[in-house]
C-alpha cells in the first residue's frame, strides 16, 4: 500500500462487566437526552463502550474518520431492542449512528436485502443522499441466532458537502470514461463499450483508506475485450475520478474455445453440459475444473453458482493475448484461460472472484483487493486440497500451470510475498493496484495458519481443518465485508462469523464427496482463529516507514557548520514577501500564524479552503524569502520545519529557487531529508507541477496520527545550483496550489527556515 493507506488500529477496551442493555421497548435506543446534541464518533464510541461495559471492538476509517468495523465481544451482543431485523438495525444506528456519521438513519439509509441461516441473519442497508445514491456506502448489521445484533460493519459516506446538479452531460462523462480506460489498457477507444451511466455520489481514496475528495460522479462499466472497468467521472469537471480494475486475474458449464486469438466473437463451442469428454485437454480440465468449484460452494454453503442464482459457467480456453499469457482472469460474466490455464486451483480463484464481486464486492485495490486475491487464493486451494485431482504442491497456487507456482501460502515469503502486516516485504506502493497480489500474503498465511497450524511470530496455533476454515472464512465474506473492507475489518469479521457459527456443525466441502455434516465448531476453534490472525499482525500499522525521517547531523563527518541564513518568523519575518496568480482563485494566500509552530509562537500558514465545487478555486499562491549569498559556499544545504494536511494528490506544495530571475522547482532527488511525499494526481488543476515532476507535499505525512500535524524536518543539498547561478544571490519560494474543488481547511505550516554551508574542515 502506498504512503496514504495506514490504517487506523482497532480501540479495544476489555472487560468482564455483563451488557446492560440501553432498553428493550422502541424509544429504548433513542440517545439519552444529553447526547442528543450532535456529538463526534469518538464521543459516540465512548457512550457505546459505557453501555457495554467495554466489551466491544470498534475500527476507525481514515478515509472517512468514522467507524467501520463494531463488534462485540465474544458471547455479548450490541444494545438491541424489540421488532423485525431492520427496526431493530434502524433503532441502533439510530442510537448510535453518530459512531458511523449518520444523523438520520432511516432518511440516509434503505434496506436493500435481509438474509438469515440457522447461524444468524443479516440486514445491508445502502446510504443515499439528497435522493442520489452514495456509491459503494453501505452498512451490513449481523444478527446472532436469537436476533441479537452482533456486529455492524460496513463504510458510511459522512458530512456530504457537493453540489447536486451534474455541469458535464452523461454522454460527456462516457466519453471521458471510455477515453481513460482506453489510454490504460492501451487498445482503440472504438472497441469499447460502457454502461449506461449513473449520477450518485463517491469519495476518492476510500480504497486506500485515505482522506480525499467527495464528488458528484458519473459512474459507467466500460467493456471490451479482455477489459473490464469501473469508472468514476467528476459529473462538475468532467475529469475522471478513479478507475477500479474489474478483471480479476464461474450448475451449468458452457465452454469455448478460442482458437489462440483474443477476439470471444469468434470462439467456438467446445463442451457443454452434460456432454462427453472433448478431444481438448483444456476444455475438458475447465469443464471438470468448474463442476469442482460449483459442487465446493454448493456443498460447504448451498450456494448456486457464483451469484447464488444458477447462473451459467461460461469458460474460455486458449485465449491468447502477448500482454496478458499465461495467465486466467474473470471478467464480470466469464472465465478466461491461456493456454494450459485450466487447473483445480486456477479454476476455483477465478470463480471465486465472482463469488466476492456478488457478496462483499471488495474493491480491487489496497487491502481490500489484497482480500479479494486472498479470498480467491482460499477457496482454489481448499477445492485443490479437497478433491482427487492435481495435489502436487500443497498451499503452492498455481504450481500446474506455471511451473513452481505463483504464490505459497505456507510461506509466501518464498516468492517475496508478506506473510505479516510488519513483513519488510509489504508492498507500499501504487503499483500492481496497491499490492492485491503481494499483500494477498498476509491473510493467506493466516489460513494456512488456521488450517494446519503451525508457530509464527512467536504465536502458535493449533489448526482446525479445511472444512472449518473454509466456512468462517465464507461466511466473513458474505455477511460481514464491504466494499473498502480492510485487513483489520477482516480481523473482526473472522472472529464474529466463527462465534456465528460456534457450537454449529458445518457441511462437508469437499467437491466429489461432500454435502453431509462435517465437524461441529467450538469455542477452542475460535481461539485458534484469533491467534492464527494475531500471528500474521493483521491489525498492525503498515507502511510507518514512509513517516518523516529523523534528522541527523547537519554536516558530513569532517565538515562545519556555517550559517548564512536564519528566521524563526519570531520578529515579522522582515525581507520575507507573500503573493498569488492574480487571475486565479484570491481567496487563500500564505500569512502569519500563532495557532501552530515549530519553535516560538509564530509560524506561516497557507490554508487549503474546503470549497463546493461551485466556482472557481484553482490557485497559486508563494511565499518569497529574502535574498541569500551563496558565494564562496562549498556544499550549501537549505532546512526547514514544516507540515501540511491537503487534499491528497490535488493540493500540494513544492519549493523554488531563483536562479538568475528564474523559478526553478527543487526536484525530489535534490532533499537529503524528507522530500516530497507524493505526486498530484494528473487530473489535478493546481498549477504548481508538471506531468514530468508531479512530485509534491500532499496529503499527510504522519502515519497513525491523522489528522494531527507534527512538525518535521527538511533539507536540500543546493551544491548542484550554486553553479548554475551567476551573481551567487539566490530566493526560495514556497509555492501551494490548488484545484478547482474540495480542500481540507487546514493546508501548509512552514516555520526555522535556514540556510547554512557545510565547509570542509
Amino acid at each position: 500500500m502506498g504512503l496514504t493507506s495506514r490504517i487506523r488500529r482497532i480501540l479495544v477496551v476489555a472487560a468482564v462487566l455483563n451488557l446492560v442493555l440501553f432498553g428493550m421497548d422502541a424509544g429504548g435506543g433513542q440517545r439519552p437526552a444529553q447526547a442528543q446534541d450532535r456529538e463526534s464518533p469518538a464521543e459516540a464510541a465512548a457512550r457505546l463502550r459505557g453501555a457495554m461495559g467495554g466489551q466491544v471492538d470498534i475500527h476507525l476509517a481514515e478515509a472517512t474518520g468514522v467507524a467501520k468495523f463494531v463488534r462485540a465481544h465474544d458471547d455479548v451482543t450490541l444494545p438491541t431492542t424489540a421488532g423485525s431485523l431492520a427496526d431493530k438495525a434502524f433503532t441502533f444506528l439510530t442510537a448510535y449512528g453518530t459512531l458511523f456519521g449518520i444523523e438520520a438513519a432511516r432518511e440516509e439509509l434503505t434496506v436493500t436485502s435481509t438474509s438469515s441461516d440457522p447461524a444468524g441473519s443479516t440486514v445491508r442497508l445502502a446510504q443515499q443522499h439528497a435522493g442520489l445514491p452514495v456509491f459503494n456506502a453501505e452498512l451490513l448489521v449481523n444478527f446472532d441466532a436469537g436476533g441479537r445484533i452482533s456486529a455492524v460493519s460496513g463504510t458510511y459516506l459522512a458530512g456530504i458537502k457537493v453540489p447536486l446538479e451534474p455541469r458535464v452531460a452523461a454522454s460527456s462523462a462516457v466519453s471521458a470514461a471510455r477515453s481513460a480506460v482506453a489510454n490504460l489498457a492501451n487498445v482503440n477507444v472504438t472497441g469499447l463499450r460502457a454502461s449506461a451511466p449513473r449520477l450518485g455520489i463517491t469519495k476518492v481514496g476510500l480504497a486506500a483508506d485515505e482522506p480525499d475528495r467527495q464528488a458528484l460522479a458519473w459512474y459507467t462499466t466500460v467493456t471490451g475485450n479482455a477489459v473490464r472497468n469501473f469508472v468514476y467521472v467528476d459529473a462538475i469537471s468532467g475529469n475522471v475520478l478513479q478507475v477500479f480494475e474489474g478483471i480479476h486475474d464461474g450448475l451449468r458449464r458452457e465452454n469455448y474455445n478460442m482458437l489462440g486469438q483474443s477476439n470471444y466473437d469468434l470462439a467456438v463451442k467446445c463442451r457443454f453440459e452434460g456432454e462427453p469428454p472433448s478431444l481438448d485437454p483444456d476444455c475438458d480440465n475447465a469443464y471438470t475444473f468448474t463442476g469442482d468449484t460449483y459442487n465446493f460452494f454448493w456443498n460447504g454453503f448451498r450456494r448456486d453458482s457464483f451469484d447464488n442464482r444458477g447462473t451459467t459457467l461460461k469458460s474460455y480456453v486458449h485465449y491468447f493475448s502477448p500482454t496478458l499469457c499465461p495467465n486466467a482472469f474473470w471478467n464480470g460474466s466469464v472465465m478466461t484461460y491461456c493456454t494450459n490455464g485450466p487447473h483445480d486451483d486456477v479454476t476455483g480463484h477465478e470463480i471465486s472472484h465472482g463469488v466476492t464481486e456478488f457478496s462483499a464486492n471488495l474493491v480491487y485495490a489496497y487491502q481490500p483487493g489484497a482480500l479479494n486475491e486472498s479470498f480467491s487464493d482460499i477457496f482454489g486451494e481448499s477445492i485443490d486440497q479437497m478433491n482427487s485431482s492435481e495435489n502436487s504442491q500443497r498451499w503452492v497456487i498455481g504450481e500446474d500451470f506455471i511451473p513452481g507456482g505463483i504464490r505459497d501460502m505456507s510461506d509466501p515469503t518464498l516468492f517475496g510475498d508478506p506473510d505479516s502486516c510488519t513483513s519488510p516485504n509489504y508492498h507500499c506502493a501504487s503499483s500492481d493496484n496497491g499490492g492485491v497480489h503481494v499483500n494477498s500474503g498476509v491473510p493467506n498465511k493466516a489460513y494456512y495458519l488456521m488450517v494446519d497450524g503451525g508457530t509464527h511470530n512467536g504465536v502458535t496455533v493449533t489448526g482446525i481443518g479445511l472444512n472449518k476454515a473454509a466456512a468462517i472464512q465464507y461466511r466473513a465474506l458474505t455477511r460481514y465485508l464491504s466494499v473498502y473492507s480492510d485487513f483489520t475489518d477482516a480481523y473482526l469479521a473472522l472472529q464474529g462469523s466463527c462465534r456465528d457459527l460456534r457450537n454449529k456443525y458445518v457441511n462437508n466441502a469437499d467437491p466429489e464427496t461432500g454435502g453431509g455434516r462435517a465437524e461441529r465448531v467450538t469455542k477452542a476453534d475460535c481461539d485458534q482463529v484469533r491467534r492464527a490472525l494475531d500471528a500474521v499482525q493483521m491489525t498492525a500499522p503498515v507502511c510507518t516507514d514512509v513517516a518523516p525521517a529523523a534528522p541527523g547531523p547537519l554536516c558530513n563527518s569532517g565538515e562545519t557548520v556555517a550559517r548564512l541564513f536564519y528566521d524563526d518568523h519570531e520578529t515579522g519575518s522582515p525581507g520575507w514577501t507573500e503573493s498569488l496568480n492574480e487571475t486565479l482563485y484570491t481567496g487563500q494566500r500564505w500569512h502569519p500564524v500563532t495557532d501552530f509552530a515549530a519553535s516560538g509562537t509564530h509560524a506561516w500558514r497557507v490554508n487549503d479552503e474546503l470549497t463546493d465545487c461551485s466556482g472557481t478555486w484553482t490557485s497559486d499562491v508563494y511565499l518569497i524569502s529574502p535574498s541569500v549569498d551563496l558565494t564562496g559556499t562549498n556544499r550549501p544545504v537549505l532546512r526547514f520545519l514544516h507540515d501540511f494536511f491537503t487534499e491528497g494528490g490535488y493540493d500540494g506544495g513544492t519549493v523554488e529557487i531563483n536562479l538568475n530571475g528564474n523559478w526553478t522547482k527543487l526536484e525530489n532527488r535534490d532533499f537529503t531529508l524528507n522530500g516530497y511525499n507524493g505526486n498530484m494526481s494528473l487530473d489535478s488543476t493546481a498549477p504548481n507541477w508538471t506531468p514530468t515532476s508531479r512530485q509534491v507535499f500532499t496529503g499527510y505525512r504522519t502515519p497513525s496520527d491523522f489528522p494531527a500535524l507534527t512538525y518535521a524536518e527538511s533539507r536540500v543539498d543546493l551544491t548542484s545550483y550554486v553553479t548554475q547561478d551567476t551573481d551567487k544571490q539566490v530566493q526560495f519560494r514556497f509555492r501551494f496550489g490548488t484545484d478547482f474543488c474540495n480542500g481540507t481547511d487546514v493546508g501548509w505550516y512552514l516555520d526555522d527556515v535556514e540556510v547554512y554551508d557545510c565547509k570542509l574542515g
